[in-house]
């Protein structure tokens, strides 16, 4: 009985050991495939860590050409402002002495000895830090004169301090005038004019047509007359 318990022991043993000895092999090798992994993680972090600064590269280089281009376009911009505000000044100018030369000479003389305001005087429209539009550019004659076929003098100006205004720049407008001094007809010169918002031309058409007045001329024919409008923010 005895031989039989130390014979049933020993085979327990035997398989306790064996069971162990495959235990720890199945340990050793858990162990290196967790070691793969993490190997194989590493790899992939590195990889895509190298990936992300390429990125991070490209963008920035992207980033830096984009504010270039901008500051380039922004440059361009300034530059073309520049010259269409004087390109508009020259033709102004160009249209003033044409119609100058299209006056009879005896008027000529005459006009000779006012004075010649350009529509980009200080006497131009200007709009207050609340938007108010006030005040009219000088139209004595010529562009920017009253009366350029005609001796009839202007009597009043447009009150435009009511218009609101965000806008700035200039309103070219070609008033016809009847035998009464009276506005009866208003046309935009598109070519002249500079602000594109219909809502400020037609307000201040509105005040033009109200309250601009020239000298009566009994039976005289409806006159062309120049009239400036210029608004400074």
């Amino acid at each position: 009985m005895r031989i039989l318990f130390i014979f049933t022991l020993m085979i327990c043993s035997n398989a306790f050991a064996q069971s162990k000895k495959e235990l720890r092999l199945e340990l050793e090798k858990a162990n290196l495939k967790a070691d793969s992994m993490n190997k194989a993680l590493i790899a992939s972090a590195l990889s895509n860590q190298k990936k992300t600064d390429s990125l991070q590269l490209i963008i920035d280089d992207t980033q830096k050409r984009l504010n270039a281009q901008c500051q380039f376009t922004h440059k361009q911009e300034e530059s073309i402002n520049k010259c269409t505000s004087r390109n508009l000044e020259l033709r102004l100018e160009n249209e003033r002495l044409r119609e100058s030369l299209s006056q009879p000479q005896s008027k000529s003389k005459t006009q000779s000895n006012k004075e010649l305001t350009s529509p980009f005087s200080v006497r131009g429209g200007r709009v207050s830090e609340h938007g108010k539009a006030y005040g009219l550019g000088n139209d004595e004659g010529g562009i920017g004169r009253g009366e350029p076929y005609n001796s009839r003098s202007r009597l009043s100006e447009a009150n435009i301090s009511t218009i609101q205004s965000t806008e700035k720049g200039l309103i070219a407008l070609l008033l016809t005038i009847d035998a009464e001094g009276k506005v009866i007809q208003t046309t935009v010169n598109e070519e002249l004019t500079t602000i594109k918002n219909k809502d400020i031309i037609q307000q201040v058409i509105a005040c033009v047509e109200r309250d601009v007045k020239y000298e009566i001329s009994v039976n005289a024919q409806p006159i062309k007359v120049n009239y400036f409008v210029k608004i400074l923010l």
